[in-house]
């Protein structure tokens, strides 16, 4: 099936929703002192507000599972366009390597370089006005590393940008893409599970996990959950109903949380989202899932702007703490006051931003 307008606007709003997530999760810890550390110390502190927005910020606290659905997304929507092309065209689809990398070249690095020059200027900012040091890791050599993706273990990540970890593995994944286009291409079962054995045999080796590339193939079977979905969608692939009993991997993923080690709890959180795509972009015409897509769409705005603010909202959200505990004795807050301030000041710097770092360069869908 070809997935019409109407279902690139469902993944927009998804996109949009894990963004913002992303960012409220961010927001939850870095400018609010925490629950253990703040609120279980002095809870009368806390007024009917304060508690309120104590529980209202817990359900944020999934952030690597937001991280997840970014992955999945990215697999589904690079993948789609080549898994239908492959099936109406046959023998006669052409994969257009150049093509493909310039997309990802332009879509990648404009927001990516206006996040470091964002980092460069606040901490520019904050050396004129409290004389703080320059941050060793916002380096000619570390900045370098993060613009060809080669900083674990050898460079940190440019400033104190951390979300720029998933970047990193999923730029190298978009390098390993053609070569797994190519074998799906022709035996479209040997690339998953190539993919598969090669994840399997590097987990249980247990080489240095901080090494790019080991990160980057470890990660890939989650990523490949999207591709598959494509497949799924073009028709590529027939059967798939009986990957629907996978949907309870969704909350038991979530309960167990924290229990094993992001790669194998990535994966099994994908696993459970992937009859969820299959789902939410079927034709089939359920209540259920009206209500659901109705819901996902008010996220879509987000869409635009998504990428520019999961790279730039932790910079921004911990430039503004830090001029808070500047003026405030080094401590947080014990009201949620400044997590909305971290938000609101993210998504308005996005937004503004996006024209130039994302609109400029994505006037076509790659």
């Amino acid at each position: 099936m070809k997935i019409h307008k109407d279902r690139f606007e469902i993944l927009d709003g998804l996109r949009g929703f894990a963004a913002l997530y992303v960012v409220i999760h961010h927001a939850r810890l870095v400018c609010w002192e925490s629950y253990n550390t703040g609120y279980l110390k002095h809870p009368n502190l806390y007024n009917h507000f304060d508690k309120a927005c104590l529980y209202f910020f817990s359900i944020f606290k999934y952030g690597s599972e937001a991280v997840t659905l970014f992955f999945v997304l990215s697999g589904l929507v690079i993948h789609y366009k080549q898994s239908h092309n492959i099936q109406e065209l046959s023998s006669e689809y052409k994969f257009n390597v150049a093509k493909y990398l310039q997309n990802r070249i332009r879509r990648i690095f404009p927001p990516l370089l206006f996040s470091i020059l964002l980092m460069i200027l606040l901490a520019n900012i904050s050396y004129f006005l409290f004389q703080q040091a320059y941050p060793d890791n916002l380096s000619v050599k570390t900045i370098l590393a993060n613009l060809t993706f080669i900083t674990t273990p050898f460079f940190s990540v440019a400033g104190n940008n951390f979300p720029l970890w998933s970047l990193r593995v999923e730029w190298w994944i978009y390098l390993v893409y053609p070569f797994l286009l190519l074998i799906n291409r022709q035996k479209i079962y040997l690339g998953y599970l190539l993919v598969a054995i090669t994840s399997i045999i590097l987990y249980f080796l247990n080489f240095n996990r901080q090494y790019f590339w080991i990160e980057t193939l470890l990660f890939l079977p989650t990523w490949c959950i999207g591709a598959y979905v494509a497949d799924v969608l073009s028709e590529r692939i027939k059967w798939f109903k009986i990957l629907n009993i996978f949907i309870v991997l969704l909350p038991i993923c979530l309960i167990l949380q924290g229990k094993y080690d992001n790669f194998i709890s990535d994966f099994m959180f994908g696993i459970g989202l992937l009859p969820v795509f299959i789902f939410l972009l079927s034709e089939s015409n359920f209540y259920c899932k009206n209500i659901l897509n109705k819901f996902i769409g008010y996220f879509k705005w987000v869409s635009p702007f998504s990428y520019t603010l999961y790279i730039i909202h932790f910079p921004i959200q911990s430039f503004i703490v830090s001029i808070y505990k500047r003026y405030y004795h080094d401590q947080l807050p014990h009201n949620f006051y400044l997590a909305f301030i971290g938000i609101l000041v993210s998504v308005l710097v996005a937004y503004a931003s996006h024209f130039y770092t994302e609109k400029k360069f994505m006037a076509r869908r790659s």
